[in-house]
């Protein structure tokens, strides 16, 4: 058996909002929250072989770029992690997140960084941890497993 599973929830950092219906990247503020946040994950965790999974936005990726260079590992896109669409409805978002969870859950060894969006990652959160709170743009939650149960290791960036 390898090491237990740790999974790293983060919110994009800030997007460019000059056309908001467009698939935009970070803004420059958003570029330094990324390089910052790459740089704290590797003074926390170490981020020894991190698998990375983003939701499909352009945002959600360039969040974990800096990530990607630092560990010289894919980022995975999965569209799991998109937000709710408008033409979707509450229990199909809440179901696709479940599966996500279910499978990293049986699946999973070592540290997974999923970068996503703010209502797909405070699900999640509810489900792993029984945790309620928001997350700030560029703010990461680890989840870790103890006794069998995931548990909340770390919040920065988190308001609860």
């Amino acid at each position: 058996m390898g090491t237990k599973p740790t999974l790293i929830l983060v919110r994009h950092a800030n997007r460019d909002t000059s056309d908001p219906h467009l698939d935009n990247g970070l803004n420059e503020e958003g570029k330094t929250q990324a390089k910052a946040l790459a740089e704290q994950l590797r003074s926390v965790t170490g981020l020894e072989s991190p698998k990375l999974i983003s939701s499909p936005r352009a945002r959600c990726i360039e969040t974990l770029e800096p990530i990607k260079r630092l560990t010289r590992q894919p980022i995975q896109i999965d569209p799991r992690m998109l937000e709710e669409r408008p033409d979707e409805g509450a229990v199909a978002f809440k179901y696709r997140i479940q599966e996500f969870l279910k499978e990293w859950y049986r699946h999973s060894e070592g540290t997974t960084i999923v970068c996503s969006h703010a209502d797909w990652l405070s699900y999640a959160l509810k489900l792993l941890v029984g945790a309620r709170g928001s997350f700030k743009k560029a703010a990461w939650v680890e989840i870790g497993i103890s006794n069998k149960k995931p548990v909340l290791k770390l919040r920065p960036n988190f308001t609860s």
